[in-house]
């Protein structure tokens, strides 16, 4: 889409922003969570946002009108908003919808007939043929895995999966994550306590390297 409207106007790559990468939301919760923080340092300094910009990536569709719809993207559940008008999109969801699916049983045999044919009475000379049949025909003609939704789809593990669990407490107030792969940098955090309003800090480590300074896995 981006280097269709670049030629359109006859302009190269070099007239995009510097910093327009792909930006995509994790799920619903990271469009709508009002909690999100600001990044503090060891001294308690606020990140500076002076001039700053982060704005997540946006599609742009034609909808049979003179306007078009602009909607964002998110990696994991269902779509938000009304059908033709959708303020995000699911990323896996959508992929699944553009896929064909296999059936719910391949080979699709009719086991009646099948197994009471006259082809197969020919060299029944007893019951066990019909229970082999039955077994070649019925195990494993369906998938190991739901056939119609995929993981991360709205109908089949649309929240994230958990990469890691620490506890912390007054004895023991520091916890330690082992090194994990975030995906597009996608990470959600959830913290649990008895205590209303009790502040945690997190510290991320990130791993350098050859994209932008950090390690990014190609997906």
């Amino acid at each position: 889409m981006r280097r269709e409207a670049l030629s359109a106007a006859g302009v190269g790559s070099n007239a995009t922003a510097t910093w327009a990468d792909f930006k995509l939301y994790l799920n619903y919760d990271h469009i709508s969570d009002t909690d999100i923080g600001i990044p503090f340092d060891c001294a308690d300094a606020a990140m500076s946002q002076n001039n700053q910009e982060w704005r997540y990536s946006e599609f742009v569709s034609p909808d049979g009108t003179t306007s078009a719809d602009e909607f964002t993207a998110h990696m994991l559940g269902a779509h938000v908003g009304p059908a033709g008008n959708y303020t995000s999109v699911g990323i896996i969801e959508g992929y699944q919808n553009s896929r064909a699916r296999v059936q719910a049983d391949d080979p699709s045999v009719d086991p009646t007939l099948f197994e009471s044919g006259w082809m197969m009475n020919l060299f029944d000379d007893g019951t066990h043929h019909d229970e082999i049949l039955e077994a070649l025909t019925d195990d494993g003609d369906s998938p190991p895995y739901d056939h119609d939704d995929m993981p991360g789809s709205a109908g089949n593990m649309s929240r994230a999966l958990v990469a890691g669990v620490t506890h912390v407490n007054t004895g023991s107030p520091i916890g330690y994550i082992g090194p994990i792969v975030a995906p597009l940098g996608l990470l959600q955090v959830e913290t649990k306590s008895a205590v209303n309003g009790n502040i945690l800090e997190l510290v991320l480590e990130i791993a350098p390297g050859g994209y932008k300074g950090v390690d990014a896995v190609a997906i």
